[in-house]
């Protein structure tokens, strides 16, 4: 929200921080020993080997470490800062049909919502349609290749805007994102740590299990990764959430170093993203500003993707 006289602000936080409240007590219920309970036993009926296998590789020792949130992003927003005059893109990038818009909960008066997509947008969205076909750099690209280059270059798209908020489309926006740029990091682009894991490698082997990737591909690119010395347990970003200040020169170029080795290596940008960070020198820890984990935030909800 823009800055405004000092009675308005207090109320706008209070505002800000009970819709936070009830999501939290949402996730409360759904995270109780009675529901939990009874999604087991449901669960229990339809999982799978794949699964269990999943769980055997990560491993106890390779879960993400329960780190407390940095000081200026805990996940209690008491005493979060709302409010910038500066003007922010929040965007998605939905093309091939895998999600739908979601409509954001709240319109601060210093938001602009955007859907780069290939589909029509209702009127009435509060998203502002951003047609994919109107960049012939992408024409060619796979539904997949379309979606990163958006995602990974917000530059290329917001040259009027200082800062931008990425997220997937399956996340379902409640409050006002100001918070998150706020809390922006030295390098001009801020994530939250990925909830599970904090080896690249391990993601590699998830993304294999899943059939996210060919084995002959995760093999090629963790060979690629250890030749080049890249050590294990360096780090891992969830990145389904990204604030950026840009137009910042240190910005594009991991941006645009991210996309290319997306574009022409492995294509899971939560693994290459820790490779790129090391070969610039930069500890994920300080791109972790926005918190420790992604689920425990309540500005937003993630959600199965349709």
């Amino acid at each position: 929200m823009l800055y405004c006289n000092e009675e308005i602000q207090k109320l706008y936080i209070e505002y800000m921080n009970s819709i936070k409240e009830l999501v939290r007590e949402k996730r409360e219920v759904l995270t109780s020993p009675v529901y939990l309970a009874g999604r087991r036993q449901y669960m229990r009926k339809k999982r799978t080997l794949r699964s269990r296998l999943t769980d055997k590789i990560t491993g106890k020792r390779n879960k993400a470490t329960s780190y407390p949130d940095l000081p200026c992003s805990v996940n209690d927003r008491s005493d979060t800062n709302y409010f910038s005059n500066d003007r922010i893109a929040v965007y998605t990038c939905i093309t091939g049909g895998y999600d739908s818009l979601r409509e954001p909960f709240v319109h601060p008066d210093n938001i602009d919502y955007y859907a780069v997509t290939d589909f029509e947008i209702p009127g009435d969205s509060a998203w502002k349609r951003i047609d994919v076909a109107d960049y012939d750099e992408v024409k060619d690209f796979s539904p997949a290749l379309k979606n990163r280059y958006f995602k990974i270059n917000p530059h290329k798209i917001f040259k009027d805007y200082k800062y931008s908020v990425y997220l997937d489309g399956n996340i379902r926006i409640y409050s006002d994102f100001t918070e998150h740029v706020n809390r922006m990091s030295k390098y001009g682009f801020s994530h939250f740590r990925h909830s599970k894991r904090t080896c690249a490698y391990v993601e590699a082997k998830v993304c294999r299990l899943l059939g996210k990737e060919t084995a002959e591909n995760i093999d090629r690119y963790t060979s690629r990764l250890r030749e080049a010395g890249f050590p294990e347990n360096y780090g891992l970003l969830a990145c389904d959430f990204i604030v950026r200040e840009h137009n910042r020169p240190e910005c594009i170029k991991v941006m645009e170093a991210w996309f290319a080795e997306f574009r022409d290596h492995l294509k899971r940008d939560q693994v290459s993203l820790p490779f790129v960070l090391f070969q610039n020198g930069i500890d994920p820890e300080e791109a972790a500003t926005l918190g420790g984990d992604v689920h425990k935030d309540y500005s937003f909800e993630i959600e199965k993707h349709l």
